[in-house]
């Protein structure tokens, strides 16, 4: 049998399992190999089922990780690219409880009731040691 040696380089352009959604990262997207020598590519991929729940949708999809190894063919063995998958028997569960426009006042007027506080103690501060300093510097003049 007589050795086949092939360029494997690849670069994955788009993997996933089932449609996108926001904020979920395809980590194969974007990976790319180039074969300098005869490697044998190998992808472990966990295959989790995830819901995706927001105010306004329902998803159902699903993410992976991913774990890949490259090494030297041995001989009689078969150069290429595997791809070897598990599906996890858990289910991940995505809410977003998006925040509301009172949520966003509430956090607005406490920002700038803390800022307003903050400025009366620094204003009180300086003026105690102004009049700390000028009492001194007015006791220390001739009458």
């Amino acid at each position: 049998m007589q050795d086949f040696r092939g360029n494997f380089s690849h670069r994955v352009e788009k993997f996933s399992f089932g449609p996108g959604a926001k904020g979920i990262v395809q980590p194969l997207e974007g990976e790319e190999q180039i074969d300098e020598m005869p490697l044998k590519y190998q992808y472990w991929l966990q295959v989790v089922p995830t819901d995706i729940q927001t105010s306004y949708s329902r998803r159902k999809t699903q993410q992976y990780s991913v774990r890949d190894y490259a090494r030297p063919v041995k001989k009689g063995e078969m150069q290429g690219i595997y791809f070897k998958y598990d599906f996890s028997a858990m289910r991940v569960r995505i809410e977003d409880d998006g925040e509301y426009f009172a949520m966003f006042l509430v956090r607005l007027s406490s920002i700038i009731g803390g800022i307003y506080i903050t400025v009366g103690i620094f204003n009180g501060a300086i003026n105690f040691l102004w009049e700390l300093i000028l009492c001194r510097s007015l006791s220390k003049l001739p009458k």
